[in-house]
């Protein structure tokens, strides 16, 4: 099932995650060989050719499916994905998801509290242990406030319309290709649940903080793409299961001396990632000819550049500057033109 075969309100939430996941995505290889381009377009109606994978896999070039690229674009989409649809939810966009304290307990406050690594509580100037916030949570009886975005119904609901059917018992009888891009989805969801935010506001007098609300809000997703390319920089090769070993194929192995079980928050990849520098029709891969490397150190550039060097060119740009406030309510600014260098991969 995909994303247009959503109900319409979940679709459009669904596609514009994806849209914002493939943005950052773009942002975050800006200055890489690869720079997070793609054959073609995800909401585009698909070709009439077979594909194995029931996976969205000719949304990439055909030279980069199982290479550790392909693992982050889909930790990332489907990372973008579960967020939009979360915040759908919470300005209550989407049926059949809760919000604020129906359906919330202490319970969850308590869960939430274990799950999150980033944790705001104002008025406290000291650094405290997770055991101690639990502790005080319980004794203190915190509330669960009524702006809480609703984690679980973006992650459970972007599976079951993009995957259902991949999570369950059969997942080990998958082909190699899909089950190493059903890992890397839950991985970018991984990822995203645990940018999570718990914030915690204090009540009463002078701020005493006599009772606390507390609500669970979403990352600044720049944050999930920055630590899913630090995740990817460290993917695992994996080796494929061996068929007819039911145990051995429940799990994927990485390492050709040593093999060790793939760990669920590690991106995986089967395929090496092919040349990147030369451009290759036949495997849909663009090359770094033209790119652009201007705001990176010159050794950067150079190795985006693969050694051909580069040419630098001073251009013009207009920019606005000595802005000035006016009551109420503009602002006026003056244009000013300044000399930019501007650093292109050699052709």
């Amino acid at each position: 099932m995909g994303i247009c075969s959503m109900e319409p309100v979940v679709a459009s939430a669904a596609m514009k995650g994806y849209k914002m996941a493939l943005k950052y995505c773009t942002a975050e290889f800006a200055h890489e060989k690869w720079n997070c381009s793609l054959a073609r377009n995800i909401w585009e109606e698909k070709s009439n050719t077979k594909n194995v994978s029931k996976f969205d896999d000719n949304v990439l070039p055909s030279g980069l499916r199982d290479t550790k690229e392909a693992a982050f674009y889909y930790a990332i989409t489907r990372a973008g994905i579960a967020h939009s649809i979360s915040e759908a939810c919470t300005k209550q966009q989407t049926e059949g998801c809760k919000i604020g304290t129906e359906g919330f307990s202490q319970d969850n406050i308590l869960r939430a509290i274990r799950k999150s690594q980033n944790l705001i509580i104002p008025l406290l100037n000291q650094v405290v242990s997770r055991s101690w916030i639990v502790k005080k949570a319980i004794a203190e009886e915190w509330q669960w406030g009524n702006a809480s975005h609703n984690i679980e119904h973006g992650i459970k609901y972007s599976r079951k319309q993009l995957e259902d059917g991949f999570n369950g018992k059969h997942a080990n009888r998958l082909p190699t290709s899909d089950r190493l891009n059903l890992h890397n989805t839950n991985v970018g969801r991984r990822v995203y649940e645990k940018a999570v935010l718990l914030v915690c506001k204090c009540h009463g007098m002078s701020g005493s903080c006599a009772t606390r609300t507390c609500w669970r809000r979403q990352a600044d997703f720049r944050k999930v793409a920055r630590e899913l390319k630090n995740i990817y920089f460290a993917a695992k090769r994996v080796s494929k299961p061996q068929s007819g070993n039911r145990n051995t194929n429940r799990y994927l192995y990485y390492g050709s001396k040593r093999r060790r079980k793939l760990n669920k928050g590690q991106l995986a990849f089967t395929r090496k990632t092919p040349n990147l520098c030369q451009r290759s029709n036949r495997l849909g891969i663009t090359g770094t000819r033209g790119r652009s490397c201007s705001n990176i150190s010159e050794a950067a550039c150079q190795r985006l550049c693969c050694g051909r060097g580069y040419t630098t060119h001073l251009v013009r740009v207009q920019t606005k500057c000595d802005c000035e406030f006016s009551w109420c309510c503009d602002v006026t600014c003056s244009t000013c033109e300044k000399l930019q260098v501007l650093r292109i991969c050699q052709r």
